[in-house]
């Protein structure tokens, strides 16, 4: 089992700070279980980013994602944001 590493970008980082109580607590969870199940947890629903296979996108809400790179053994969280502010 590898070990994965989860790190936030600078935007991201930003991002998370101006969200809801609510969607940082979902993130938090939704890192956690990033380090231990790696790109694809179970519970949560994730896609690939069309156009670029090794990003993908998940949804901590409704209408709240979270997109993200994977370079194993790292994961770098690139946004969380609102959807209509995602892509």
């Amino acid at each position: 089992m590898t070990a994965w590493v989860v790190v936030l970008t600078k935007r991201a980082g930003k991002n998370l700070k101006k969200l809801p109580k609510e969607i940082i607590e979902i993130m938090d969870q939704f890192r956690r279980d990033l380090e231990t199940e790696g790109p694809t947890p179970n519970g949560w629903i994730v896609k690939h980013v069309q156009g670029s296979p090794e990003c993908f996108s998940a949804r901590l809400k409704r209408e709240y994602r979270v997109i993200y790179e994977v370079i194993a053994p790292t994961i770098i969280v690139i946004s969380v944001s609102h959807r209509k502010e995602s892509y």
